[in-house]
């Protein structure tokens, strides 16, 4: 018997979808400290570059990922 009730079979799901700006946002800066503080005691100068490239790049990969989401997500529980 589970406490948590939730009208919807896949509650993940709706809690990515409703916290989806914040997720990518908390993982671009994860990745941007972490690029850029690797990229700046190996690369120099060019690590704050490389840490905002790379941050980008997985924010947008991730924003994809959360599209495909709400895509399945609208097959699974129609409105």
């Amino acid at each position: 018997m589970s406490i948590i009730k939730s009208e919807s079979p896949y509650p993940v799901i709706k809690v990515i979808l409703a916290y989806q700006s914040s997720i990518t946002a908390i993982a671009f800066l994860l990745v941007l400290l972490i690029v850029t503080v690797y990229a700046w005691n190996t690369l120099g100068g060019y690590g704050l570059a490389i840490g905002i490239l790379t941050g980008a790049i997985v924010s947008a990969i991730l924003k994809s990922y959360i599209e495909v989401l709400e895509i399945i997500s609208d097959t699974l529980m129609p409105q």
